[in-house]
């Protein structure tokens, strides 16, 4: 009776028209966005029960009454990057709920690595760490600029003046290390007081000996001394370093000398168990620059010992690939061969290892 009465006195239920889009979903419409909180888009649907959703799955968003905003999701939605970022700062001048700017300087910090503003994406990342110290690890930039270039400048300026203020331990940690990551990337020599790796603490290029034989092709490496113990430094490089990914871009783009570089200054700073992840790229490297008889035995070392069955199968093509430089096309069809009877190895590993197999039998 009482919709019948508002009909009656002329008003109406008041519509919704804000509008999520998920990755490869349907759009929800009509629903209504109320909170940005934990990384996740709140908003009341259409059965006004309340929805959460991841914000990485949100392909765009629209909200009613945030036309610039708007306009900025549909420009990041068309990978229009550099569009998207300047809509995004229209946006921040014309919003005041807490929520919303939050949400749009998240929107923004992605945008604008994704437009290679590498030094404005490092510093919109500190206003964001600041409020939410997990933001560095789940949108760390991860396309600085050259070497020297204005944009690494830009980044490494916006983080020391973070560090120099007053920070809480976690945010603090978190921006020492994305610091360490980008003198690293921007080839700064010798690095800034606190940033030194401990010689002594230099990693061994294994982690343990192998019992695999080397097919009577190559000698068995001896076992290493363990280096020295000392005090851990106080930052540490992950397997997901921004170092890491500088390293794999260097490689994609066949500049070996500079992703060799940058793992042999990184490696120091990474712990023994992530350090399979960059041995790994680092005797890649030692292929094409020159020296495949060193990297085939401590690839054939990390295919042994690795835990991890796609790493292990992806050094055990590597060495095949390096005996193949070697002149040794038996050796290299006999590990592409053991692949292909691998059930843990993944599809991308087993197409190389077809691939090589082709190579060698050509």
């Amino acid at each position: 009776m009482w919709i019948l009465a508002l009909a009656l006195c002329g008003t109406a239920v008041p519509s919704v028209a804000d509008t999520v889009v998920l990755r490869n979903k349907p759009p929800f419409r009509h629903v209504k966005i109320t909170d940005y909180r934990n990384d996740q888009l709140v908003f009341r649907g259409v059965s006004q029960q309340f929805l959460r959703k991841p914000l990485a799955e949100v392909e765009r968003f629209a909200i009613e009454g945030h036309p610039a905003l708007n306009a900025a999701e549909e420009a990041a939605a068309d990978k229009r990057w550099h569009a998207a970022a300047t809509a995004y700062e229209r946006a921040l001048a014309q919003v005041r709920e807490p929520w919303v700017r939050k949400l749009i300087h998240v929107r923004q910090l992605v945008a604008c690595d994704r437009a290679g503003e590498f030094g404005r994406a490092i510093r919109t990342l500190v206003d964001v760490a600041r409020r939410d110290p997990s933001a560095v690890t789940r949108y760390t930039p991860d396309q600085p600029g050259p070497p020297g270039s204005v944009a690494n400048r830009e980044a490494r300026a916006a983080l020391e003046k973070a560090l120099a203020g007053e920070l809480a331990p976690p945010t603090d940690q978190a921006l020492r290390t994305l610091l360490l990551e980008v003198l690293l990337c921007d080839d700064v020599e010798p690095l800034p007081s606190g940033f030194e790796p401990p010689a002594a603490s230099q990693p061994s290029p294994t982690t343990a000996p192998s019992r695999r034989p080397t097919l009577g092709i190559l000698p068995e490496p001896a076992d290493e001394a363990q280096p020295l113990r000392v005090k851990t430094p106080a930052v540490r490089l992950s397997a997901d370093s921004l170092v890491l990914r500088a390293a794999r871009a260097a490689i994609a783009a066949a500049e070996y000398q500079r992703a060799a570089r940058l793992l042999q200054r990184g490696l120091p700073y990474v712990t023994k168990e992530d350090r399979p992840a960059w041995l790994l790229l680092q005797y890649r490297c030692q292929i094409d620059l020159g020296q495949p008889a060193q990297a085939a035995s401590q690839l054939l070392r990390i295919a042994e010992t690795d835990a991890v069955p796609p790493r292990a199968t992806l050094a055990l093509y590597y060495a095949g690939v390096a005996h193949e430089r070697l002149d040794r096309p038996d050796v290299a069809e006999t590990l592409y061969r053991e692949i292909l009877q691998r059930s843990d190895a993944p599809d991308e590993v087993e197409a190389l290892a077809r691939t090589g197999l082709a190579r060698v039998k050509h």
